[in-house]
C-alpha cells in the first residue's frame, strides 16, 4: 500500500518534471529557430539535420534491440519511410518554416491546436467519448488561439514582425 502509493507519486512528479523540461527545451528550440543566422532555407539544411541524428540513432536502436527482432518486409520499410519522410522531415520543415513566418509566440499557441485535433478526430474517426472537461479545455485553446491571431493582426505581437535572419549561401 504505502510503498506503492509512494513510487506512483514519485513517478507522477518524475513525469511532470519531463513535461515542464520539453516545455523548456521547446520554448528554447521556438526561439532559436526564430534568431538563428540561417545559410539557407529550413528545407536546404532538412537532409544533414536528418543525416546528422540518423547516425547515432541507428547505433543506439542496434545496441538497445536485437536486429533480428525486425522482420524487414515491405510493410515496415514503408512504415520506415513513412516516419521518416512525412512525420518528420516534412513535419519538422513544415514547423520551422511556420515559426520564421509567423514567430514563436504565434507558432507556439497555434500548436496547441494539436491535441485539439486528436481529441476531435478519436470523437469522429473512433467515436471516443469527449469529456466535459476536456470539451472546456478546447475552448480555452480555441480563444488563445484567437486571442493571439487578434493581436497579431492588431500589431501587438513583436515577435512575428521581426523579419528572420537568412542568408542564402
Amino acid at each position: 500500500g504505502g510503498f506503492r502509493a509512494a513510487t506512483d507519486r514519485l513517478h507522477a512528479l518524475i513525469a511532470a518534471a519531463m513535461l515542464i523540461m520539453g516545455a523548456v527545451l521547446s520554448a528554447f528550440a521556438l526561439v532559436h529557430v526564430r534568431v538563428h543566422r540561417w545559410h539557407g532555407t529550413p528545407f536546404d539544411v532538412q537532409l544533414w539535420q536528418l543525416l546528422v541524428a540518423l547516425v547515432p540513432l541507428t547505433v543506439l536502436a542496434f545496441a538497445l534491440e536485437q536486429p533480428t527482432s525486425v522482420s524487414w518486409d515491405l510493410e515496415v520499410v514503408l512504415i520506415l519511410l513513412y516516419s521518416g519522410v512525412l512525420a518528420t522531415a516534412f513535419a519538422y520543415w513544415a514547423s520551422q518554416s511556420a515559426i520564421l513566418a509567423v514567430g514563436p509566440v504565434v507558432a507556439s499557441v497555434t500548436y496547441l491546436g494539436v491535441p485539439v485535433v486528436g481529441v476531435l478526430g478519436g470523437a469522429l474517426i473512433l467515436g471516443e467519448a469527449v469529456p466535459l472537461t476536456d470539451l472546456l479545455g478546447m475552448i480555452v485553446i480555441g480563444a488563445g488561439i484567437l486571442l493571439v491571431a487578434r493581436g497579431r493582426r492588431a500589431g501587438t505581437d513583436a515577435g512575428a514582425t521581426a523579419a528572420p535572419r537568412t542568408e542564402v549561401a
